[in-house]
């Protein structure tokens, strides 16, 4: 679903955005939670003002979709994202 961050940002961008790497814990057949998680796959942008007018106080993050086509563009769109 999601393109694990580590595929497309440097090592010096990982650890830039350690502290706001997002996953998602997964789900067995049931729907009951595993306790394993995805890789990272997002990072969180909350608090950036220009998003906090559309989302308010709830956690947003900015995610790479992994069947984006082209995924050069995606990817810079995501760093613009996250640099804004």
């Amino acid at each position: 679903m999601f393109t694990p961050v580590e595929e497309f940002l440097s090592e010096e961008d990982m650890e830039k955005y350690q502290d706001r790497l997002l996953t998602f814990e997964l789900v067995d057949e049931e729907g009951n939670l595993t306790g394993e998680y995805t890789p990272a796959c997002g990072i969180s942008i909350t608090g950036q003002e220009a998003f906090d007018k559309i989302y308010g106080e709830q956690e947003y993050g900015v995610f790479l979709v992994s069947n984006a086509d082209p995924v050069e563009n995606a990817e810079k769109v995501f760093i613009d994202i996250l640099d804004a």
